[in-house]
């Protein structure tokens, strides 16, 4: 309220406050010191534009006709750096809230091994007998500045356990919950029904497979099996016990997390709200864009204000209480 910061500075205050490694604090960090000028270079054009439709509305005679050509580059320039925000916010959402990353498999295939080498600590029990780990077993991780919620789950089986069965059926919720999913296989027992049961019941499209005990000279996997049931799956050969394809296993969870998305050197932290505005702005000038032409220019001007009026709830120039509400809500720890 005193100009002292933007409203989108001050909320990268609890950004800071939450950050969950290094990466997000430092995109948080860069919006609470006010890097981003992009909202700003988006309002600019918009009131260029803005300023052209009022001034062929009040002064035809001086002014003349709108520059279509002219209009229609700004709504493009304007509509090319909102996708690079709504993208740039769904990479921040990324670094400040992180995935949550399920370790699945049938008994005894590594899978508490795996948790223990990841957060580098004993955090569940091991031992050579199945059905060991009955609970979802969890801690956090940072893999290349994104915080990962790694958890460990019950190997899943038929069981006539009472306590072991209520433990798959938390495995499988989870399963179902998380983002990304490593599924193991145990290169020393093979693979059996169990094992393609398992993996046919997973999302492929989030999975990695990690084929296990790698170490071991005697394995019952072979390359052409895993060419056969596995094809179009990331697939890591390793083994836990001697840290062997734990930095694939990274650099897969990093790949799978941005499937290709290079980040096209914007870094902006971008909060949820924030997102849903320019989302709802980008509506505006998108219906600006379609009608350019073919409405009157006291109807254009309304999506061009309107989209303006949007953007404003993220600087903190349209005070609205319901925004303000939302807002303080994320601050209150008192509740």
């Amino acid at each position: 309220m005193n100009g002292r910061l933007d409203l989108s500075q001050a909320e990268a205050v609890i950004d800071v406050i939450r950050a969950k490694t290094e990466r997000g604090l430092k995109l948080a960090l860069q919006q609470l010191e006010g890097s981003s000028h992009h909202i700003s270079v988006i309002e600019e054009r918009l009131l260029r534009l803005n300023a052209m439709l009022e001034a062929s509305l009040d002064f035809p005679e001086e002014v003349g006709d709108l520059d279509y050509n002219e209009a229609d580059a700004i709504i493009n320039q304007v509509q090319e750096i909102m996708d690079r925000l709504i993208e740039a916010g769904r990479r921040s959402e990324i670094y400040r809230d992180g995935i949550k990353v399920v370790i699945c498999g049938k008994p005894n295939v590594g899978k508490s091994s795996l948790l223990n080498a990841l957060v580098r600590k004993e955090k569940a029990i091991v031992t050579e007998l199945p059905g060991t780990t009955r609970d979802v077993i969890e801690d956090y991780i940072n893999i290349r500045g994104i915080p990962v919620k790694i958890m460990d789950t019950a190997g899943i089986r038929i069981t006539d356990d009472l306590i072991e069965k209520i433990g798959v059926e938390k495995s499988k919720e989870v399963m179902e919950q998380a983002d990304l999913l490593v599924f193991m296989l145990d290169v020393e027992a093979g693979i059996s029904r169990e094992d393609m049961d398992i993996y046919h019941s997973i999302d492929r499209k989030k999975m990695i497979v990690l084929i296990n005990k790698e170490d071991l000279e005697e394995k019952k996997i072979t390359a052409r099996q895993l060419e056969d049931l596995f094809a179009g799956v990331q697939l890591i050969r390793g083994s836990v016990k001697n840290d062997i394809g734990l930095e694939d296993l990274e650099n897969a969870i990093e790949e799978l997390v941005w499937q290709g998305d290079s980040g096209d050197g914007m870094e902006i932290m971008i909060n949820l709200r924030q997102r849903d505005a320019l989302m709802r702005s980008r509506v505006q000038v998108e219906n600006a864009r379609q009608s350019l032409r073919d409405v009157p220019l006291d109807c254009l001007g309304v999506d061009i204000w309107g989209a303006l009026e949007t953007l404003g709830e993220i600087s903190g120039k349209t005070w609205r209480e319901e925004v303000m509400d939302r807002i303080f809500r994320d601050f209150c720890v008192g509740k």
